[in-house]
């Protein structure tokens, strides 16, 4: 297998050093994985991927939290109703860029600023690309491969 990295900030270790480690622990556990078995193997500094973990306590813990808030911001919804329908669940918050840095912000606030309207689309087609490009083999999606290839966005 050739492994590339997706995101190139995990690039503490190659990709390929990554994905081999990942690949022998894999098979070590009969064929499947859990990240708590890859955080396992890793803890000894003699791993090939102990480099992609932070080690510090205090540091981790408060990573951990925040990746806690960005699930909560991500899990909220807003519920609308509609009428003679179930009701329509939408998130309560978006992902926008501010300054160039990731920001969240209500999504009734971004439906009232064209702009940001705009952004918040272009961020969900990207979206819808990535997930096409990840399931792009499937071919029980071919009709929903279309019709993302025939947006105009």
């Amino acid at each position: 297998m050739i492994y590339r990295w997706k995101n190139q900030s995990l690039g503490k270790v190659s990709a390929q050093i990554a994905g081999d480690e990942i690949q022998r622990i894999t098979d070590r556990n009969g064929g499947c994985i859990k990240p708590h078995n890859i955080v396992a193997e890793s803890r000894s500094i003699t791993s090939p991927i102990h480099r992609c973990f932070e080690w510090n306590n205090k540091i981790a813990a408060d990573k951990y939290r925040i990746e806690q808030a960005k699930y909560m911001l991500r899990s909220i919804v807003v519920v609308q109703q509609v009428p003679d329908d179930e009701p329509l669940l939408v998130r309560a918050f978006v992902s926008i860029k501010e300054n160039d840095e990731p920001v969240y912000t209500p999504i009734h606030r971004e439906l009232a600023d064209p702009d940001q309207w705009e952004f918040v689309l272009a961020s969900a087609y990207e979206e819808l690309k990535a997930w096409r490009q990840k399931y792009k083999t499937l071919q029980q999606f071919a009709n929903v491969f279309e019709l993302i290839d025939s947006m105009k966005i």
